[in-house]
């Protein structure tokens, strides 16, 4: 890499609104370990955030899109959800270990095992996308039809599937690359390319699926074309800048022992990070099991509300997804007193938004419910969602936090304890006991106390792991960082 690529980030970046230094261009990305914290943590959450926002509005089209089908193809792609889903987990999770290895090494200004650890993270996606693709082709019938298929919608699967296994290295190497801008400090790009991808979609969707002159009308497949091509040329664009631009990737094979190095590095976070993510959409099933006893209109409020809970949260989860560089270029740098501020100002921020979201909500519930459906019953559901669960928002959005904060510091499997004991121990439970003696509501009473519980107690335990992972760096010197921290 030469000289010319330091200025891979912008001056704009490293400044606030008020003129104060926010983070320095350093190597190939922004120094987290320098300037304010409060308003660098700002920089990096609101591009973050409005990536999110872009997902959202992608996934929303394209729904629309398929509904236009007919009712046999909008079936048929919601029986592919949850494998969408998994999908997700797992480029999340290798994106949580990618940034907690990479990040450390550039915290620490290593950017030579920076380069060589990027190389290898992206040969694991490699491999990772390559086994699911050779597993996932030969049993979309059979996987399936076991979900509950019927015959009649098993062709539309497949059409739908087939490409979208084989575009499968195109979702995960986007993915990839946003994880590594994000440890080189740079969440604007990421931001932009998830963006890209939803507008190239947009556009694509209702072409391939409808036809358009010359072009033919590939029906249901056509959606999964649109998205296969959506990602294939972000994907060029990615690597051309994390390779070619800003020279993060060192070229070439590694050797047998370094990249099991990494390897073990890499999933000792994705692992954990992997289940964390999947155990969300796992416990709301859970949750819907446990509220459709109670009729259809309790299901059709819950799954409202959850969908208006998903659009307040994104604050306080895009600044979640920026601790996780942000702490790991601090490890990597020795500076735990960062961090700890880092952590009081997001946590801070979480039970702010909280209480605002909260109030927002007390005052709207009644005419966002009835923005979604002038079914009466379904209104007293959402508005009882409102006032018993989303109080409990900011504390759920502190255990978000602090689950990055733990991903970082190399300590994931406390994180993904707490969120099985959250989500599997206490709130399906205590929701299955409190529903026959307050119906619905028991199930979101026991939301939010458990919310709030684990929300207490992730804090707790994230304070812990700073205040042992510092007493280490200062006993281990600069082998502290040579392993996973556990």
């Amino acid at each position: 890499m030469n000289d010319s690529d330091e200025e891979s980030v912008p001056a704009a970046d490293c400044a606030d609104g008020e003129g104060r230094e926010v983070g320095k261009p350093r190597g190939f990305g922004l120094d987290l370990t320098e300037g304010e914290v409060g308003p660098l943590l700002r920089r990096m959450a609101i591009p973050t955030g409005l990536g999110m926002l872009a997902i959202i509005s992608f996934s929303l089209v394209d729904t629309y899109f398929v509904s236009r089908l007919g009712l046999d193809p909008l079936a048929a792609v919601s029986f592919t959800f949850p494998v969408v889903m998994v999908a997700n987990a797992v480029g999340s999770g290798l994106g949580a270990g990618i940034m907690t290895m990479v990040g450390s090494q550039i915290g620490a200004g290593d950017r030579a095992s920076a380069r060589r650890s990027a190389r290898d993270a992206v040969l694991i996606v490699v491999l990772v996308s390559v086994l699911g693709t050779s597993l996932g082709i030969p049993l979309i019938g059979p996987l399936f039809r076991s979900l509950g298929a019927g015959p009649e919608l098993i062709p539309y699967i497949k059409a739908y599937m087939v490409p979208w296994w084989l575009g499968l290295v195109f979702m995960l190497l986007p993915m990839s690359a946003s994880a590594l801008l994000r440890a080189s400090g740079d969440m604007r790009l990421p931001a932009v390319m998830l963006s890209g991808a939803a507008l190239i979609n947009v556009v694509l969707d209702p072409l391939l699926m409808f036809g358009l002159g010359p072009i033919p009308a590939f029906g249901l497949a056509g959606a999964a074309y649109a998205s296969l091509v959506a990602r294939v040329l972000v994907t060029l664009f990615a690597f051309h800048m994390v390779v070619r631009k800003r020279g993060m990737v060192e070229l070439g094979m590694p050797s047998a022992s370094e990249f099991m190095s990494h390897w073990r590095e890499l999933w000792h976070v994705a692992l954990p990070a992997l289940g964390t993510q999947l155990l969300v959409p796992g416990a709301q099933l859970i949750t819907t099991v446990l509220v459709a006893p109670f009729g259809s209109a309790a299901v059709a409020g819950f799954g409202v509300a959850t969908r208006v809970e998903m659009v307040s949260s994104l604050p306080v989860l895009a600044l979640s997804i920026s601790m996780m560089p942000f702490v790991a270029q601090n490890l990597g740098g020795k500076k735990l007193a960062r961090i700890q501020r880092a952590a009081r100002i997001a946590a801070g921020v979480s039970l702010i938004w909280g209480v605002l979201v909260y109030l927002l909500l007390f005052g709207l519930g009644v005419p966002i419910a009835d923005a979604f459906s002038d079914d009466s019953q379904v209104h007293v559901v959402v508005v009882s969602y409102f006032m018993l669960v989303i109080i409990a928002l900011g504390a759920g959005g502190v255990q978000n936090i602090c689950s990055s904060v733990l991903n970082a510091l190399r300590c994931p499997w406390p994180a993904l304890l707490l969120n099985i004991g959250r989500h599997l121990l206490v709130a399906a439970p205590l929701g299955w006991a409190l529903s026959w003696s307050m119906g619905y509501e028991g199930v979101f009473v026991a939301l939010s106390l458990s919310a709030l519980v684990f929300g207490l107690a992730s804090w707790f335990v994230c304070v812990a792991k700073q205040r042992s992972v510092g007493e280490g760096l200062a006993a281990g010197g600069a082998g502290a960082l040579a392993g996973p921290l556990r």
